[in-house]
């Protein structure tokens, strides 16, 4: 479908955030000078802080400017708990990072915290490498994306998918995202592009003004900063959110 080649083929104007596919459409540039409204933090970033003092770090994350958090985890809290925290914040939370094997155990559950807690998608992170060897594998995969898709929708939510390097490199000459982009149901699974595992993965995702001018038509819906092995967590969020506040394109 060419809404979904359109994804493919730009592999970052619909980056940095969950993008539907459905709104990949043909469009010209937007207008230069505008700026993007909230900044987003996956909370993977902060993760070590988080485990030492989760309500701690929450309000320094909202303290630096950050109006919106996605999760890798609760540390043991409970939704109500989460929800709390976040409104005591003024942060809201759009989607969770949500294992695929918590999603396979107990899916009803997974999903039902998931709403409780405010997130609108609930997104797979990370597929483990013995489950995606072969172009069978990749099959078994997105066969499991469709299954998983009318669940979460039963649950007031959406699903996404994140993606790292492997699913842009050829598996048997076939690239994984294209039989994603190819066979997950677009009306069920939206993606999370990811653009450091693009270029590290041999894509071209180019500039953030040029990504975020086109956030229209590749259907970004919300921004994340993420750093996997920050030296300092603190200092890299807050020198990324003053960047991205005070960016104009």
């Amino acid at each position: 479908m060419p809404t979904r080649r359109n994804f493919l083929a730009t592999l970052g104007v619909a980056a940095l955030g969950i993008a539907s596919r459905d709104a990949l459409a043909d469009g010209v540039l937007l207008a230069p000078k505008r700026k993007l409204k909230k900044v987003g933090l996956q909370l993977y970033t902060v993760r070590d802080l988080m485990k030492a003092d989760l309500p701690g770090t929450l309000r320094r994350v909202a303290q630096i400017g950050y109006k919106e958090v996605e999760f890798a985890g609760y540390f043991g809290r409970s939704p109500a708990q989460i929800r709390a925290l976040l409104k005591q914040n003024g942060l809201t939370s759009p989607s969770s990072h949500i294992g695929l094997d918590i999603l396979e155990k107990d899916p009803v559950k997974a999903f039902a915290d998931a709403k409780a807690i405010g997130h609108q998608w609930a997104t797979v992170p990370w597929i483990p490498e013995e489950r995606r060897k072969t172009v069978d594998d990749w099959n078994r995969i997105i066969d499991l994306l469709n299954k998983l898709g009318p669940q979460a929708k039963a649950a007031g939510l959406r699903l996404a998918y994140h993606n790292h390097d492997f699913e842009i490199r050829p598996v048997n000459g076939v690239r994984p995202l294209d039989m994603m982009l190819d066979k997950t149901d677009p009306s069920l699974v939206d993606f999370e592009m990811d653009l450091y595992w693009v270029v590290f993965g041999g894509g071209d995702p180019i500039d953030f003004p040029t990504i975020f001018a086109q956030s229209d038509k590749a259907g970004i819906k919300h921004y994340f900063v993420e750093h996997d092995q920050p030296a300092d967590p603190i200092a890299t969020i807050r020198n990324s959110y003053q960047y991205l506040h005070a960016l104009r394109y």
